[in-house]
């Protein structure tokens, strides 16, 4: 777990960043829950104009939740792909702190390139 702290810590900006859209897009799940929820009330009540003022706002809510989720997407693929380097990063210097005659040890045979 420690490891996981490690490069977290590394990037800190990108973990904010997808920390701050996941909290953004569930907020956004929760208040397109309760639209739906006074969507349903409303039909249940026969109140047709609160009823079409709800699914316009949900429409709304859903489709700024649509954005964000994209958003989302992309800045987890980034963050993603920016702590895979620095995870890269630490293997090959470990690598090359032990050596690559010890390294070639610890792989089986079949592996070996040359």
């Amino acid at each position: 777990m420690s490891y996981l702290f490690k490069y977290l810590k590394k990037e800190p900006k990108l973990v904010m960043i997808v920390t701050l859209l996941t909290i953004i897009t569930s907020s956004l799940r929760v208040t397109h829950a309760l639209i739906n929820v006074s969507i349903f009330n409303a039909l249940i009540k026969l109140q047709i104009d609160r009823f079409f003022k709800y699914v316009g706002l949900d429409i709304v809510v859903f489709a700024i939740l649509s954005i964000f989720l994209i958003l989302l997407q992309i800045q987890t693929t980034k963050t993603v792909q920016y702590l895979s380097i620095d995870l890269r990063k630490d293997i090959i210097n470990q690598i090359e702190k032990r050596g690559l005659l010890i390294f070639r040890k610890k792989i089986p045979a079949s592996m070996h390139l040359g």
